[in-house]
């Protein structure tokens, strides 16, 4: 496997400055915003189509499961912009509750619905069906900031908290949200994502999973919070980066120090290194992982390393990228055929993810010279 350059945005055309870079969930296409207040929407070829100027500084921005919505939430404000990408239409949702003062923190949309949901400085959650316009709050359970949110299967919304709280959000058939469970936790939860483990039973059971602390993992069964396993990680690793759910009852752990490990989600062996290979001397930035073929992407402040998971010791040749800012983020589209890298100051390398063609068998029905027979 390799990566080919296929395309480079020039951070002339949204200023010197980090960015956040959104891949478009069903294209070739991506959104950037950056310091100077614009957010901009670049077509296949890496033209820039559609330009917001907001009007204060950007907090983060998120696409609708269509790539037809673009939310985007500014800092020390309590309104987040929907930006109706193709029809170049913006609107405005104020997601207090009690006042202007309550700044949103992270918000996420759902893969199956057109609902947002916004958690905000003082622990409210916001649900926005941005189809029909209503929304519903949630303000029962957090008490500091919402520092996470994700909408998983079984029409369950689950959130954290600076609070140390990790609760689990159920819609009825009234479509409204009903506090399901909730759990405290051992450290301030990051990081909030959701999988399936399968170990024998009659079907796999859905999971929801948390950073504490950046240093230990926390895995719990999104219908029962109490059945929980907490992984603690070693400090020469250093803070974690991210992680990642694997298709093979285990998780890829990346480290600020430059060490990758991948541990065991089977109950006899849960949280075992079952890999460890240090990708970097130290610096290690971002990490994502192509589930197709089985490859890990990392950088560091100036290169990408790709690794070969079911064997390891196969690293491809390091992909050097010439800035003098240092690298700071690395995003691989949902297909997993492209991969961006952006830098401190704006710019943004697009490469395309060449994997070699598989062997042909050979036909043993073929006469080489009189072909088939």
């Amino acid at each position: 496997m390799s990566l080919k350059l296929v395309h480079q945005v020039d951070p002339a055309d949204h200023g010197s400055s980090s960015i956040f870079f959104r891949w478009h969930p069903s294209s070739k296409a991506f959104a950037v915003a950056c310091q100077n207040r614009s957010v901009l929407f670049y077509n296949s070829n890496c033209t820039v189509v559609r330009r917001n100027e907001i009007d204060e500084d950007i907090a983060n921005i998120a696409w609708d499961k269509e790539g037809s919505i673009l939310a985007i939430s500014v800092k020390n404000i309590s309104r987040v912009y929907i930006w109706h990408v193709y029809k170049n239409r913006t609107d405005t949702m104020e997601s207090h509750l009690c006042g202007m003062e309550e700044v949103p923190k992270c918000f996420a949309w759902s893969s199956g619905s057109p609902a947002l949901s916004i958690g905000n400085d003082i622990g409210f959650i916001c649900v926005f069906d941005s189809t029909k316009g209503k929304r519903q709050m949630l303000a029962d359970i957090h008490n500091k900031a919402i520092t996470g949110l994700k909408f998983i299967p079984n029409n369950l919304l689950a959130a954290c908290s600076e609070d140390n709280v990790l609760a689990i959000y159920k819609q009825n058939d009234l479509e409204q949200w009903q506090i399901e469970s909730a759990t405290k936790l051992a450290g301030t939860p990051s990081q909030l994502e959701c999988s399936y483990l399968n170990h024998g039973e009659n079907s796999p059971r859905l999971v929801v999973s948390v950073l504490l602390n950046k240093d230990s993992l926390f895995v719990a069964a999104a219908d029962d919070l109490t059945e929980c396993r907490v992984t603690k990680f070693p400090e020469f690793y250093g803070p974690v980066v991210s992680y990642s759910w694997l298709q093979d009852r285990a998780i890829l752990v990346s480290f600020e120090n430059g060490y990758v490990i991948m541990i065991s989600t089977k109950p006899a062996t849960w949280g075992a290194a079952l890999k460890r290979f240090p990708e970097f001397e130290s610096g290690l930035l971002g990490m994502v992982v192509d589930q197709c073929h089985r490859h890990c992407f990392s950088i560091n402040e100036k290169s990408v390393k790709i690794r070969k998971l079911d064997k390891p010791d196969e690293v491809a040749p390091l992909t050097m990228i010439e800035t003098l800012a240092g690298l700071d983020n690395i995003v691989i589209t949902r297909d997993q055929k492209l991969l961006s890298v952006s830098d401190k100051q704006g710019a943004v390398w697009i490469y395309e993810i060449e994997v070699p063609p598989r062997p042909r068998a050979p036909n043993f029905n073929e006469n080489p010279a009189q072909g088939k027979v």
